[in-house]
């Protein structure tokens, strides 16, 4: 088998495995998480950084940019409290363009979110998405690089897609 044709076979088990079928979907659920998610199969706890509670992806041994993982769907709390979403778009507005590219509101499971999206260098995108729950303030985060841009991306739409108040 050449090696070309090998490659095919590898990237589409890769899409595959993070595709949309019910079968192929896993739930997160967390006693201190007021909201479940939808996520591919395919993805692996990669620990806990920063604020978040849950790191889903394909994770690395080594620390990439101060973090465990390249690729992954994070969920975590912003705030103890319920920041309204026209401060969380002027607070994060603040920061574009350098941590931020673009902030804007977005309805993803039928509620409104403010969408914060940048990079975290060329090539690498990253976006974060916040929104006011059970009294508190969360975010769901996701970041691509280039080997899983695609796959990381579908499982991103997929997990904010899916977000269901406990």
């Amino acid at each position: 088998m050449s090696r070309g044709l090998r490659a095919a076979l590898a990237a589409l088990v890769l899409v595959a495995g993070c595709g949309g079928g019910a079968s192929g979907n896993r739930t997160f659920s967390s006693r201190r998480v007021p909201f479940t998610f939808e996520y591919p199969a395919g993805l692996k706890r990669c620990g806990n950084f920063g604020g978040s509670i849950v790191v889903l992806g394909w994770c690395s041994s080594s620390p990439t940019f101060g973090i465990t993982s390249t690729d992954y769907v994070s969920a975590g709390r912003y705030s103890p409290r319920a920041v309204p979403l026209g401060r969380l778009d002027d607070t994060l507005g603040r920061l574009v363009p350098n941590a931020w590219k673009s902030v804007r509101r977005e309805r993803h499971s039928g509620m409104a979110m403010v969408v914060a999206r940048g990079e975290r260098k060329a090539g690498y995108p990253y976006s974060g998405y916040f929104f006011p729950l059970a009294g508190q303030t969360w975010r769901i985060d996701c970041a691509s690089s280039p080997s899983h841009l695609k796959a990381s991306q579908a499982a991103c739409r997929e997990a904010v897609g899916s977000v269901k108040p406990k």
